[in-house]
């Protein structure tokens, strides 16, 4: 296996371990059980993506996987699809507060949909 496939295995068994372990044990979704992998995220209960976002340079997928392996898998998290998500934040309000933020999460929406095309 040349050097880019195995990160690409070791990103791929770094993404299943954390969406395992906030799916509480299932690497499925909280809500509705769904279980396709390419599909699933790692939600923020809170609703404070973007702080963490913020926090971590703007990274999201197998940089911010690895964080949450590093850092003990920190209470706040849960494994949602990508549906059961946007449910989710338009039932709590998790709207952007500005034009600015929709472009930026728009941007890392693209980004982190380049990297899973790169992982096929």
């Amino acid at each position: 296996m040349n050097d880019r496939g195995a990160e690409g295995g070791l990103r791929y068994g770094r993404k299943i371990k954390v969406l395992t372990h906030y799916g509480n044990g299932k690497c499925a979704c909280v809500r509705c059980g769904f279980d396709n992998v390419w599909a699933l995220s790692i939600d923020h209960i809170e609703g404070r993506g973007e702080q963490d976002r913020h926090h971590l340079g703007r990274q999201g997928g197998h940089p911010f996987y690895k964080w949450l392996m590093d850092n003990g898998y920190p209470k706040g998290y849960q494994t949602l699809c990508m549906n059961c998500q946007f449910i989710k934040r338009v039932e709590n309000r998790e709207y952007a507060s500005s034009t600015r933020e929709l472009i930026e999460q728009a941007e890392d929406n693209l980004r982190l949909a380049k990297q899973l095309i790169m992982e096929l």
